[in-house]
């Protein structure tokens, strides 16, 4: 437990205050996606469905909200390392930041087939061009493709860690932080089409995000109220008349 809290500059105040609202915003936006995508298979060996499915007002407000949603994370990632950097967590906050972001810039990729492309080949499939069918049969073929796919499990750990960061620092709320460290654990099955999980994951990681994003807030523009008062320096206790 940290026995006493910093007096941080007024940018760092503002700059991680800013975080912990995108932080606040990132979890909204992950809440709902569960639901909306609750009924379309992400298996490369159910492409007609998964195609099919994604031609869907539903899925479309979902690939959207994820988009926001995994900006504003990453935003609220690297406000979390800045406050957490000041205390003796550092080095686990640095490697949660790093795992988080570097992992996750290799994942996004192929959130833009998942998101654009997927939906247009449904919408064609619909308007009697089964052929369409494919060009996701190709795409999952791709050599490199692995690398993407590791690293939409990967990223995750970057959550595990954060959880632990926040939950040994001592200076923000410790549920916050077992609820990142489970959102990181359950999203992995999540990832893995596993829908009792997937309902499951996004509900919890948009929990842990909003929690963590008022304590963030909380915790780093509370200390000056907690620290005891400076002494006045008075001209005759300094000698000065």
């Amino acid at each position: 437990m940290e026995s006493a809290h910093p007096r941080h500059s007024p940018v760092l105040v503002k700059r991680v205050s800013l975080g912990g609202i995108a932080l606040i915003l990132a979890g909204l936006t992950l809440l709902p996606q569960g639901i909306l995508t609750r009924a379309v298979p992400s298996d490369p060996a159910r492409n007609l469905e998964f195609a099919t499915g994604a031609n869907s007002v539903e899925y479309r407000l979902a690939s959207a909200l994820t988009a926001v949603s995994l900006a504003l994370f990453v935003l609220g990632v690297f406000a979390l390392y800045g406050y957490l950097s000041t205390t003796r967590r550092e080095g686990l906050a640095f490697a949660a930041l790093v795992v988080t972001v570097g992992f996750l810039v290799l994942f996004l990729p192929i959130t833009g087939f998942a998101f654009f492309v997927v939906p247009a080949i449904g919408s064609l499939i619909q308007q009697g061009n089964p052929e369409m069918i494919a060009v996701m049969d190709q795409t999952f073929k791709e050599p490199f493709l692995p690398i993407q796919f590791l690293s939409g499990i990967t990223w995750n750990i970057g959550s595990i860690l954060m959880g632990l960061a926040i939950w040994r620092s001592g200076r923000m709320w410790k549920w916050s932080g077992l609820l990142f460290l489970l959102y990181g654990v359950v999203a992995i099955p999540a990832f893995l089409d596993q829908k009792a999980f997937q309902l499951v994951a996004p509900i919890l990681g948009g929990l842990a995000q909003i929690t963590a994003g008022i304590s963030l807030r909380r915790s780093v523009m509370a200390p000056d109220e907690r620290l005891p008062a400076q002494p006045e320096h008075h001209a005759g206790l300094t000698g000065s008349s």
